[in-house]
């Protein structure tokens, strides 16, 4: 799903077309029993995009996924701190499942309208993977 592309038989070549991610559905059998069923994600980039402008003077920044279901499967959490590391804003997996935040939509608002300006560092953890942005508000 998201792409296109092939596994050979022998499971030893691969090749992938994506714009942004491709979601691979696998499900394990053979002739005596039916195996686990997997699903994993090919990434072309981060998965994400942070909404512009930045430095922002609005009251709201939006942080947009490639996929709403690759949001409610590997985003772990995001975290905004500012200069001195102080906790500012955060946002979790389990949350995020109990309210079925991704249900709808693809994206994470991050109020900013009570924020001091000056520049903050909103860091997520995408699967296995961290990334920091700077934000700037105005």
């Amino acid at each position: 799903e998201g792409g296109s592309g092939n596994i050979s038989p022998n499971g030893f070549t691969c090749s992938v077309s994506t714009s942004g991610f491709l979601r691979v559905r696998a499900h394990t059998s053979n002739q005596c029993v039916n195996g686990e069923a997997y699903v994993f994600y090919l990434l072309n980039g981060s998965g994400y995009r942070m909404a512009s402008p930045n430095p922002t003077k609005g009251d709201k920044v939006k942080v947009e996924f490639v996929d709403k279901q690759l949001a409610d499967d590997l985003l772990n959490s995001m975290v905004l701190y500012n200069e001195k590391e102080k906790v500012m804003w955060s946002f979790d997996k389990a949350s995020a499942k109990t309210n079925k935040h991704f249900k709808d939509k693809d994206f994470v608002e991050i109020e900013t309208k009570d924020l001091s300006k000056g520049l903050y560092y909103l860091h997520l953890q995408i699967g296995e993977k961290k990334y920091i942005e700077r934000l700037g508000v105005e």
